[in-house]
């Protein structure tokens, strides 16, 4: 589900060193969105990453993002 949004925005998968993640480029930037391959594993740090590089996308809302993330998560 991520990884579909985040192509349909432009960003490619690209070939992690470290096979215990995922990441993705925009071949327009320098940016690198990081996160596990262990979908179980991300934390808000993952979340916002993805927001401030996709910021025009996603929105983040700290007072519930750890509920909505442990809902969305647990269930990948």
């Amino acid at each position: 589900m991520l990884e579909q949004k985040l192509g349909d925005l432009g960003w490619e998968r690209y070939p992690p060193a470290d096979p215990s993640v995922i990441q993705f480029h925009q071949r327009s930037t320098v940016h690198l969105i990081t996160v596990p391959s262990d979908f179980s594993r991300i934390s808000t740090v993952h979340m916002y990453d993805i927001v401030v590089k996709t910021r025009n996308v996603f929105e983040l809302d700290l007072a519930i993002v750890m509920f909505k993330a442990k809902y969305l998560f647990s269930r990948a």
